[in-house]
C-alpha cells in the first residue's frame, strides 16, 4: 500500500470491477464496447502487483478475470455446464499464450465472449417464454375464435416473429397446433360426456360438423361417432363398497 502511495498508483476500484461484471452478467455488449473503447494502457497498471514479471502479471490477471466472468455469466442466467466449459477453453488457451499481446487479445475475447453467451441465452429464454404464453393462450381459447394478431397483441410480441418461432420450436404452425389441441379436447368430450357431436363441433369453433368430422378423422383415424362408440366411458366414477 505504501509503495503504491509513493508511486501514485491507484488500484482498480471495487465499483469499477462490479460495473464490468454487471455488463457481462446482463449481456450488455454495447456498454462493454463503450468501456473498452475508453480503456488505456494505464488501466493495466492498476491491477496491483501480482508478479515482477510483466507476462506473469497479465497471466494471473487473465486467470482471475476468467474466474470472475464465469461466475458473473452464471448469475446472468448462463447454465453452469456451458459457463464452465467456456471457462475451461479460455484457460487452456491462456496456457498457450506466448506474448503479452496474446493475453491482452484473450482478455478482450473473454469479456465479450461471456457477455454474448449470456445475451444469447437470455434471448433464447425470452423466445421460449413467448411460446409458453402462446400455448397458454391457445389452451384458454379452444372454445373461442382468435387470430394470430390478437394472440400476439396479448403476449406483446410481433405476430410474424411469434409465428416463425412457434413453428421452429414445435415443428408445426400455430393453426395446426390449435387444431390438435381442439381435437384432444373433443376426444375427452366424446369419451366422458353425452354432448351431441354437432354441439362439440360448434363449441370448439369448427365451422361445420362435417369439417369437424374430417379433421377429427385425420388426427385419430376414426369418425367422431365411431370414436365415441369405441372409447365412451360409461362408468367413469368407481363404486365403493363398505
Amino acid at each position: 500500500m505504501l509503495e503504491r502511495s509513493e508511486n501514485n498508483d491507484a488500484h482498480v476500484s471495487y465499483l469499477e470491477e462490479q460495473i464490468l461484471l454487471e455488463q457481462i452478467r446482463t449481456g450488455n455488449l454495447e456498454a462493454l464496447e463503450a468501456s473498452y473503447a475508453k480503456a488505456s494502457s494505464e488501466d493495466l497498471k492498476r491491477l496491483g502487483k501480482m508478479s515482477d514479471s510483466p507476462f506473469k502479471q497479465l497471466e494471473y490477471a487473465c486467470c482471475s478475470f476468467v474466474t470472475l466472468a464465469t461466475r458473473a455469466a452464471v448469475e446472468g442466467g448462463l447454465d453452469t455446464d456451458t459457463a464452465y466449459s467456456i471457462s475451461d477453453v479460455y484457460l487452456q488457451r491462456l496456457a498457450k499464450c506466448l506474448t503479452p499481446r496474446d493475453i491482452l487479445s484473450l482478455l478482450e475475447e473473454v469479456r465479450f465472449g461471456f457477455a454474448k453467451a449470456v445475451r444469447d441465452r437470455r434471448r433464447e429464454r425470452a423466445r421460449i417464454s413467448y411460446l409458453e404464453q402462446a400455448k397458454d393462450y391457445i389452451a384458454t381459447h379452444l372454445n373461442k375464435e382468435f387470430t394470430l394478431e390478437s394472440m400476439a397483441k396479448e403476449i406483446g410480441v410481433n405476430p410474424s416473429y411469434l409465428s416463425r418461432k412457434f413453428k421452429e420450436y414445435e415443428n408445426m404452425g400455430i393453426a395446426e397446433y390449435t387444431s390438435r389441441r381442439r381435437i384432444q379436447a373433443a376426444e375427452n368430450m366424446l369419451k366422458y360426456s353425452d354432448i351431441p357431436i354437432a354441439a362439440i363441433a360448434q363449441y370448439l369453433c369448427f365451422h361445420s360438423q362435417s369439417y369437424f368430422g374430417a379433421v377429427f378423422k385425420e388426427y385419430t383415424g376414426l369418425s367422431p361417432r365411431r370414436y365415441r362408440e369405441q372409447e365412451k366411458v360409461t362408468d367413469f366414477f368407481p363404486h365403493y363398497t363398505a
